[in-house]
């Protein structure tokens, strides 16, 4: 049986460790991004948010592979505080962007780390977002939708770089798809990964779409309430179709059947993204964005999609993003055995 199954975690090494950070600063990353692309207040307001804890996590994990620069080099000016104050004051998590900014520079520039860039890019422009998200936060000031744009950018080009520099990684190396448990789904995870870095975005999105269609039959199955469609309303719909074997005779009455049979199975994926802890609003949005999968056998899946279809890489990210999240709730927090109730 095909499970999200929890299982018993190996200590992790540092270097496996810091892998995983980075992994979840790229899934921060998608989730920033795809928030970017909503046009509403609170869209902007998540997207601010989610770049900036993507950008400090990032600086976070630099400063707990490297640790503290055994001095602060280069140009008191590129530092937020003064040299002294840095040389006297040790750095600890709790201290504020700034600090946390200022560590990361003497890091860059210690010549024991042997990094090649002088100091993180874009100094100016992360500082903008860090005051953007302040601005959400603390005063309720949301950011334009350009600003969120130009924001998400910059967040791509930040992360892209520290990751090279600092960790020597591409940034489309780090999978996502290594956090998924179950091997079956998360290698149509990994498959949609490297699908959107070749810019196939329909193979991407068909992989996405299946990957979420698997795991969602698995936890359906382990729910100890599952129905689809409850014992009543089954036995009055297929009393229908069995009334309606002159179809031809009544094609009036088949079309409102059909139609029927369309929204009962349109209300049921709903009811059945809520009741397994799913996004409602982004489900219906994942929906509108993938093509329509159909279980035929065991592990057959049925791929259908208007002959129209061409999705984006927009659409890649926010489908890719609302499966591995939904994914991620599922297995960190997996449903009861089917007991037969």
């Amino acid at each position: 049986m095909l499970e999200l199954k929890k299982v018993a975690r190996v200590a992790q090494t540092p270097q496996e460790s810091i892998i995983r950070r980075l992994v979840l600063v790229k899934q921060m990353y998608f989730h920033a991004y795809s928030h970017s692309l909503d046009r509403t207040e609170p869209g902007r307001m998540f997207a601010i948010q989610a770049m900036d804890y993507c950008i400090e996590t990032l600086l976070k994990t630099v400063v707990s592979k490297y640790g503290s620069p055994s001095d602060y080099h280069g140009a008191e000016s590129a530092y937020y505080y003064p040299i002294a104050s840095l040389r006297s004051q040790r750095y600890t998590p709790k201290m504020d962007f700034y600090r946390l900014w200022d560590e990361v520079v003497g890091i860059y520039r210690d010549p024991k780390n042997k990094i090649a860039e002088d100091a993180p890019p874009l100094h100016r422009e992360i500082d903008i977002i860090h005051s953007l998200r302040n601005d959400v936060q603390h005063n309720g000031v949301i950011p334009s939708y350009e600003e969120a744009q130009k924001s998400i950018n910059y967040t791509e080009s930040f992360v892209r770089s520290v990751v090279k520099s600092a960790f020597g990684k591409e940034f489309d190396e780090l999978m996502l798809a290594d956090l998924i448990e179950n091997t079956e789904i998360r290698d149509l995870m990994k498959e949609a990964e490297k699908a959107l870095e070749e810019n196939r975005f329909k193979d991407s999105v068909i992989a996405s779409a299946k990957a979420f269609t698997k795991a969602s039959m698995a936890e359906i199955r382990r729910r100890p309430y599952r129905s689809r469609l409850s014992p009543f309303i089954r036995s009055k719909v297929e009393d229908i179709g069995r009334r309606l074997e002159l179809r031809d005779a009544f094609r009036e009455l088949g079309s409102a059947f059909d139609d029927i049979r369309e929204q009962i199975e349109y209300i049921e994926d709903q009811l059945e993204v809520i009741s397994l802890g799913g996004d409602l609003r982004r489900y219906l949005r994942f929906k509108q964005k993938s093509p329509h999968v159909t279980p035929l056998g065991i592990g057959e899946l049925d791929i259908y999609a208007p002959p129209d279809w061409e999705p984006t890489k927009e659409d890649c990210v926010e489908v890719l993003d609302f499966v591995f999240s939904t994914l991620l709730r599922w297995q960190s927090a997996p449903l009861e055995e089917n007991r037969g109730w």
